[in-house]
């Protein structure tokens, strides 16, 4: 037992010295062949026996170039550098800069910080290799599976302070979401600078343009000016403050806050880039035609999201002739080119001689092709919302009140579909005593609750309590 101890350990000491003594031959095809029985990742095996072995029997290094590529490997494997991943993704990384013909003034001020790192190896250096492969085969600076971060254009310099960085001035910052099938949505930030953390992944940048060009808005109607800003590459976002939006809803640009994802991370219903105000009321004259706008303004991809607050709510405003026709409050307007919906809103339609038919509750939709406005009443239980006709003094339970646009006659109707019976409109008026109705809010005994509510009324002067 003993004996096969000692033999275990004398020919495991044997095998590390082969090992560290193995050099990487200047001829081409030794050199491959080295690498192929070094390296038994199938993923790299992929490679060495099917790229790697073009690249280098090939003409894409000269003579110079190799015999440079297999001394630093070897000064490398001399300083205990790992074979795999570190020294194979150098590998990589220095046929990628041949390859791609990348500036020396990226390359250079590169293999003094692999020396630097290589003196000590540890992950660090593991980590800054791995990095490079992806920066100089595509200019990645992060890559997943299914996302990755790049750039193109502009200008890129190496910049090693507290941590090693690389400052990009003028380049369109870019986010790709693939699959195999290739690019499926993007996050793009055109004309951008900033410092990138190697070691981090986090970007800070400053200045740059977001369009919303993927969402079908030209982009030179509908665009963000970004200050500064930060990413953190790890993930597909992009978030900002500050930024100055340029939209055909408003003659000036107008501040807020961005966000951007792509297809990867957006919700159900959620689109990007989103742009929200910091002004809580903004108001935006013909929004569309006869129609104008006062609430705070967020724009979701291609669609106008309007909100108010319970206090405050958003409001749409028809107007006829120039006039107030109707006026639709709502905490939430739904906008885009094909119709406006809101829901649990509030809507009046004006007389011209100041008297109105409104309602308190209602599922209020706009149909931009049949250019229709139409208010659903809200049901408690069997029941509808009544809308309320101050000028005749009664109160409506009919489902639905709609518009054409620009006619001169709004008109009760039903939903398609509905049954013959229940085509009912009831007409009550405001003075019309329901003996049944009044009976079943009397109370066990004293006073009848509405009797109290009447005498509080009256005592106070006013009909709308908050406590």
């Amino acid at each position: 037992m003993k004996r096969n101890i000692l033999i275990t350990l004398w020919f495991s000491t044997v095998f590390t010295f082969v090992l560290r003594a193995q050099t990487f031959p200047n001829e081409r095809v030794q050199f491959v062949k080295t690498w192929q029985q070094l390296v038994t990742d199938e993923t790299a095996q992929n490679y060495l026996k099917g790229d790697f072995s073009q690249q280098i029997k090939g003409s894409l290094l000269n003579e110079t170039q190799f015999k440079k590529l297999v001394d630093n490997c070897n000064q490398l494997q001399k300083k205990e550098v790992p074979i795999f991943p570190d020294i194979y993704a150098y590998l990589q990384a220095s046929i990628y800069i041949v390859e791609k013909k990348t500036s020396s003034d990226l390359t250079g001020p590169w293999q003094q910080y692999v020396n630097d790192y290589a003196a000590n190896p540890d992950e660090k250096l593991t980590n800054f290799l791995l990095f490079s492969v992806d920066f100089f085969r595509d200019l990645s600076f992060f890559k997943e599976a299914n996302f990755r971060w790049t750039a193109s254009g502009g200008t890129l310099e190496w910049q090693n302070g507290k941590s090693l960085q690389l400052k990009l001035q003028g380049v369109d910052l870019k986010c790709f979401y693939y699959t195999k099938g290739g690019n499926q949505d993007s996050i793009i930030v055109y004309q951008t600078s900033g410092l990138f953390d190697v070691q981090t992944k986090k970007w800070v940048g400053n200045a740059g343009t977001v369009t919303w060009e993927k969402t079908g808005l030209a982009k030179n109607e509908t665009f963000a000016i970004l200050k500064s800003y930060k990413c953190d590459f790890q993930i597909a976002k992009l978030k900002a403050d500050s930024v100055s939006l340029t939209t055909p809803y408003f003659s000036t640009p107008i501040l807020g806050k961005l966000t951007d994802l792509t297809i990867l991370d957006l919700n159900e219903n959620e689109s990007a880039p989103k742009f929200s105000s910091y002004e809580q009321r903004l108001k935006i004259s013909n929004l569309r035609d006869q129609m104008d706008y006062d609430g705070s303004f967020t724009l979701n991809g291609a669609d106008f999201l309007g909100k108010g607050t319970t206090n405050n709510p958003a409001k749409l405003i028809f107007r006829r002739g120039g006039k107030a026709l109707f006026e639709i409050s709502a905490d939430g307007f739904e906008i885009s080119p094909k119709q406006i919906l809101a829901r649990d809103a509030s809507a009046v339609m004006r007389y011209k001689n100041g008297d109105s038919i409104s309602i308190q509750q209602c599922f209020f939709t706009f149909d931009e092709t049949q250019q229709l406005l139409r208010l659903a009443a809200s049901q408690k239980g069997t029941e509808y919302f009544p809308f309320i006709d101050n000028y005749f003094k009664v109160y409506c339970y009919a489902p639905i009140l709609n518009w054409k646009k620009g006619s001169p006659e709004p008109y009760f109707t039903f939903d398609v579909g509905t049954a013959q019976e229940r085509k009912i409109a009831r007409f009550e008026s405001m003075d019309y005593f329901d003996a049944g109705l009044y009976g079943k809010f009397s109370g066990v005994g004293g006073q009848h609750p509405f009797v109290q509510l009447a005498s509080l009324a009256s005592s106070q002067g006013k009909t709308i309590f908050t406590e």
